[in-house]
Order: structure tokens, then sequence, then C-alpha cells
């Protein structure tokens, strides 16, 4: 399997005004996306694990062991949260265990059972901090932006459901855990969310794309794959965008994923998504993978299907060069 890694770049946003959803709808483009939290984050963690493999083995160690972090019990101790209390940030308690390479990264993802918004809770090791190999975690995640670690004014109420997680060593290892796989581990696999307001149940739509860069060159001073998306949100705005690109078949190498959180919500405008590919030395055909688009009340939609990606930009490759 080829691994993704995470390269965070830079948004432009050429915000152009309001706008509605239904006006756009009959543009959107992804026509396959999905809003499954869990596959998304499993993406997510497969390229946090290649992150770690290359940083592990960068700084000295050798290759590390070979058997996986597991979470040995857990515990949602916010078992209800009002939105008007903030942050409404659910804390999680969890037993784990490593083979000795320390813990490094914790993530849940959360899913309303109607009518399907996601939340994202991660917990990432203190930078070069000693990792213990193993014990008891709690941690709540806040202040990092909206659809990432609290329920906000937009978030549906009711019931939300525990739908995926994994555990990650600073070696790369990890596990993946799905719905069922967590619940004999948890004390419970739900949180009941209190929201009077109106809350956003609507995605937000991705209407057209440009490649910015159909040629990367390795040498250059931007050594960058660029893409500009139309976007569009009638009520919360978007929060985020994500592009991901792979190498050619069979090269080994690894995926990037640009995540964008541009700095205001987006109800009608462009954002600029740069995947930083300089420091790898692959060459040839690469492939956009993945397009996704999030607003702030955590509507999601992911899309991996290749005639989607070619009806959005015109193509779905590029050519990277030395």
């Amino acid at each position: 399997m080829i691994s993704r890694v995470l390269s965070v770049g830079a948004a432009l946003l050429l915000c152009v005004g309001p706008g509605t959803q239904s006006a756009l709808a009959a543009q959107r483009i992804l026509t396959h996306a999905t809003s499954d939290a869990s596959a998304h984050l499993q993406l997510e963690t497969e390229a946090k694990a290649a992150e770690l493999r290359r940083e592990w083995l960068a700084s000295g160690h050798a290759p590390g062991p070979v058997s996986n972090p597991t979470i040995t019990a857990g515990k949602i101790l916010t078992t209800k949260l009002n939105v008007a209390d903030a942050p409404a940030a659910p804390v999680f308690s969890i037993s784990f265990t490593t083979s000795g390479a320390g813990l490094c990264g914790v993530s849940f993802s959360l899913q309303s059972a109607n009518p399907g918004q996601s939340l994202f809770v991660y917990y990432n090791a203190p930078f070069k901090a000693p990792s213990p190999a193993n014990g008891t975690l709690k941690f709540q995640q806040v202040g990092l932006g909206y659809g990432t670690g609290a329920f906000n004014p937009y978030s549906a109420p009711g019931k939300w459901n525990l739908a995926s997680g994994s555990v990650s060593d600073c070696a790369g290892n990890y596990t993946s855990y799905n719905a069922a796989q967590l619940q004999p581990l948890f004390n419970t696999t739900s949180i009941i969310v209190v929201n009077k307001q109106k809350p956003d149940t609507s995605p937000p739509l991705v209407s057209t794309g440009t490649i910015l860069t159909p040629k990367v060159s390795l040498s250059s001073q931007f050594p960058d794959f660029g893409t500009l998306l139309t976007v569009s949100d009638d009520v919360s705005g978007v929060s985020y965008t994500l592009v991901s690109v792979c190498p050619p078949s069979g090269s080994g190498g690894s995926c990037w994923v640009s995540n964008i959180h541009p700095p205001t919500p987006i109800l009608n405008g462009k954002t600029k998504n740069y995947v930083y590919l300089g420091s790898q030395s692959i060459t040839g055909q690469w492939t956009i993978f993945e397009v996704g688009i999030c607003d702030i009340a955590g509507n999601c939609v992911y899309d991996t299907n290749s005639a989607d990606i070619v009806s959005l930009f015109g193509t779905n490759s590029f050519r990277v060069t030395h």
C-alpha cells in the first residue's frame, strides 16, 4: 500500500461574497463523494504513520519495532455536551500499550446519527517530549478550529456515535479501529449533543477546479503542486479543503496531502491548495488521488473517484521533473 504523508500548505482566499447552495447545486462535480468519516480518518492515519516513520529514521533510530500499539480500554468522560457551554469538547481517556517506541498519536471520529455530520478529535504527543510506552492518557482537544475537537452552534443535536479510532507509536506503527471494535473497549460509544440553535445540515460544494502547476520541477524555488477550487457553503461556511497526490504506481513512493484551513469561513469563494513535493525525488506522471471539503458544522465530502476528479480539473494527472 502506498503511504500518505501530510504536507500542510498555506491558503490564498479570494472570497467574492455570499451565495446560495441551491443556485450551485446543479454544478456539483463530486458525484461519487462520500461523507464517511471513518474512511477519511484511515487515510489520515496512514499519512501520519508515514510521516512518523520518516522522522524516526531521520533522527538516527533503527527501523522501529514491528508490533502495533493497541488501545486496551477507553472512556468517554463527557457523555452530554451543550454547544452553549463552550468549549463543548468531549474528553477521552484511553489505556494503551506500545512496543517501546512510545505513544505519538491518537485519533477518533464521531458521526451524528442524523444527518451525518462528523467531528474529529486528535492527540499528538508534544514535540521532542518523552513518549510513554504504555499507560493511561486523558485528553481533550480545544482551540484548533471548527470541525475539530469541539461541537459548535451549527452541530446537529441528538446522539453522536464513535465511528472509528486509531493509535500510533513514534516509529510509525499504528492500529485502526472501527465502531464495532471500539464498542467492547469503551464504557460508552455515544454522546448526546444539546443545540437549541438551527444546525447546518447541508454539505459544502466544490463547483470548479483548476490545476495551477501542470508541471512541477523539483529543482525550482517552489516545487509545489497547486490547485484552485471554487467552493461554497450557504450557512456555516467552508472551513477546510484537501487535495492529495500520489506518485507513479510501482515507484514505492508516498502520497502527499495538502490540508488547508482558511482563517475565516468561506460562503462563496476560492481556495488554493499547494502540495510541497521538494522533500522527495520521484519524477514522472503523478495522479490527483483525492479532493475533500468540510464546513464548520462538520458536513464533509471526500472523493477519490478518478472520473469525478477528471470532471473537476479536466485531468487527474500532472508531471514532475527534476
